[in-house]
């Protein structure tokens, strides 16, 4: 195996791995998103209740222990979501994952300078195995201190890459932007 497949199998890695934080990100703030639509939601029924038995608008006995008993589960459901939301850490995740990502952007950049200076016989062996190792240490870093990702985050990163072209782009779609 020579270095410039050894390169493109990291290259890979680090195209795949950057796509799988991307997609956790997109997760994770679905989550936190719908959190905080149910913790909202769960408010003003309990609002709602709470200022329904103040108004004291239902006076027939038979509905007002029914009125009573759902304020009682909406108001049980509100707290639990405020109290698993003080514990949860999502939006620490977030940052974590979309630090990851821009890291591996950047190592990717690297990864594809280096494929292309290659290609065009711009470094002597030694030169290419120094930057390798050096790739190669910094990708390893990088993956070391990155949080968990989930198989059906590398399962959409995937489908993004191989179906869906996240990656791709035709020459003419670039010089639309260049003068």
């Amino acid at each position: 195996m020579n270095n410039l497949t050894l390169i493109k199998a990291s290259f890979e890695r680090v195209l795949y791995t950057h796509k799988t934080h991307e997609k956790a990100v997109e997760r994770l703030e679905n989550k936190s998103k719908l959190m905080k639509i149910l913790q909202i939601i769960f408010l003003v029924l309990t609002s709602t209740g709470v200022l329904t038995q103040l108004g004291d608008v239902f006076k027939d006995a038979d509905y007002k222990i029914f009125i009573n008993l759902f304020i009682v589960i909406v108001t049980l459901i509100a707290t639990g979501l405020s109290i698993y939301d003080l514990g949860d850490n999502t939006d620490n995740l977030i940052r974590e994952h979309k630090k990851v990502a821009n890291d591996l952007l950047r190592l990717r950049d690297r990864y594809i300078s280096i494929i292309v200076d290659i290609q065009n016989n711009n470094f002597e062996d030694n030169e290419i195995k120094t930057l390798r190792d050096k790739l190669s240490e910094e990708a390893a870093d990088t993956y070391n201190n990155a949080p968990s990702t989930t198989s059906k985050d590398y399962q959409k990163a995937a489908e993004s890459l191989k179906n869906n072209g996240e990656f791709t782009f035709d020459e003419s779609e670039v010089d639309r932007y260049l003068p």
